[in-house]
């Protein structure tokens, strides 16, 4: 018999040992992924780049999105990273400062950095236009990570942290979208009623690289 989920909250205002919890949870939940792998140019074994790096995304949504996590008591466990209708990852010039993203790329090397800059955005945004509709991932809810700690695995966690956001967006007649970046992923989604809507091949250099499913949570029929 599976154990009940974890209650899951919008933390507002993290300390700093918050924070931090939930950037380790991120670093925990990605290690050895082909994602991590290919965006970081085979640095993410590198402890101050990977821990950067996903510092980028916590910061980033905690300007301009919401940080969502579950806890176990005291501990956070599970983490997700919203950014609702108007706003996007990297989108502002204070996001940008305040995440520190461009920092890490500049740290890849310059091959990695014109790699950031010209080639990953543009396709995974044409990508997102060309499924989606254009501008249709900017009015959504976007789900920019969600990220369970492996201990914790297998007990509907990262299933409530969706969840709970998605009845926010349908109530409000908004799309729910995210990207997947592996087929285990895009099979566990879909059995939460998640679809794909098509995906793309995300090439790296050094021969690394992903396939990016762009998904889509639909309001389910006959959902209040």
């Amino acid at each position: 018999m599976s154990r009940p989920s974890l209650p899951v909250r919008h933390l507002v205002d993290p300390t700093p040992e918050q924070t931090e919890e939930a950037i380790h949870v991120m670093m925990d939940a990605f290690v050895g992924d082909s994602f991590m792998t290919t965006t970081l140019g085979r640095q993410e074994t590198n402890p101050d780049i990977y821990y950067r790096f996903n510092r980028a995304h916590v910061l980033g949504a905690l300007v301009d999105g919401e940080l969502w996590v579950a806890e176990d008591g005291q501990k956070i466990v599970g983490i997700a990273l919203w950014f609702l209708p108007g706003k996007g990852f990297l989108e502002t010039e204070e996001q940008r400062e305040r995440s520190g993203m461009d920092t890490v790329t500049a740290d890849l090397g310059e091959d990695m950095q014109g790699w950031w800059k010209d080639y990953f955005p543009p396709r995974a945004e044409g990508l997102s236009d060309a499924l989606m509709g254009p501008g249709e991932k900017l009015a959504a809810y976007y789900l920019l990570t969600l990220a369970v700690h492996p201990s914790y695995h297998n007990r509907g966690i990262g299933r409530t942290l969706m969840l709970t956001q998605a009845k926010r967006a349908w109530a409000e007649g908004k799309r729910v979208c995210w990207e997947a970046g592996n087929e285990p992923n895009v099979a566990k989604y879909e059995k939460w009623g998640g679809k794909a809507l098509g995906d793309l091949r995300i090439d790296g250099l050094g021969g690394t690289g992903f396939t990016m499913w762009i998904m889509e949570l639909p309001r389910p029929s006959g959902a209040a």
